[in-house]
């Protein structure tokens, strides 16, 4: 009796992961992936040659919902490489908050990565589930920019020219600011006695775009950005590990530069 019982959960048991299995199928030319035969969003190669590729995720409307970069675990800090051994993985941006993580996947293949993406749940009616992004921000250890549910940081320019450059890649040589290796202007540092840091950043025509406050002895405390010509003012979330980079590349990518 007790061994019929036990069969009997076993089959219960085996029943509901059939049922809950998805089938996923991705086509190699569009990147058109299917979940159980429906059409639920795109996962597009974006060769970088040399066999290496990064990929954009849209939705039906080919509208960009985020874009992961191949990058290799070499260039990361020793702590935070998940071995010693040099392999590929993604730097995952979301592309409305500007959201990031680096994902280390078992594989990096497309197929692999659309599965990653259906298993998170993070394409629903056709744009990213803001629950589900902050739970995978919160699963892969990543940086939050914009709580996907707050409206908290929406820096909005007054310009006849707005140029959002997309998924920047920031980086800084003395006050020189560069994205992808391109010089996009130029930033001054202050801290003063009482421990407030004021950031001011500047096109690379010399014009102003920004100033940035933050008070260095509250670790809790958000930067202070007000943005030029407009005057309007607005707090960004502080990343202690590179601050002054990653502020950059989120104004960057919101246009400011």
């Amino acid at each position: 009796m007790l061994m019929k019982r036990v069969i009997s959960v076993l089959a219960l048991v085996l029943f509901i992961q059939i049922s809950y299995s998805q089938k996923i199928e991705v086509d190699k030319g569009s990147g058109l992936v299917k979940v159980d035969g429906a059409e639920s969003f795109y996962l597009i190669k974006k060769k970088k040659g040399l066999g290496n590729f990064d990929l954009s995720l849209q939705n039906l409307a080919k509208e960009e919902l985020a874009y992961l970069t191949q990058k290799f675990t070499g260039s990361l800090p020793p702590n935070e490489r998940p071995n010693s051994i040099d392999l590929p993985y993604y730097q995952f941006t979301f592309t409305e908050t500007a959201n990031t993580l680096n994902l280390f996947a078992d594989a990096i293949n497309q197929k692999h990565i659309a599965k990653v993406i259906v298993n998170a749940h993070l394409i629903k009616d056709n744009k990213v589930d803001p629950k589900a992004e902050k739970a995978f921000l919160a699963s892969n250890h990543g940086t939050i920019f914009k709580d996907p549910n707050s409206d908290r940081v929406n820096i909005v320019v007054n310009t006849t020219t707005p140029n959002p450059i997309g998924n920047a890649n920031i980086s800084l040589k003395g006050s020189n600011i560069y994205n992808n290796s391109e010089f996009i202007g130029t930033f001054k540092k202050i801290t003063d006695n009482s421990g407030i840091t004021t950031l001011s950043l500047y096109k690379k025509d010399q014009s102003k775009v920004a100033i940035a406050k933050h008070n260095d002895k509250d670790a809790n405390d958000d930067w202070v950005v007000t943005t030029e010509p407009d005057n309007k003012t607005t707090q960004v979330l502080y990343n202690p590990s590179s601050p002054v980079e990653m502020l950059i590349k989120f104004l960057a990518e919101k246009g400011i530069f």
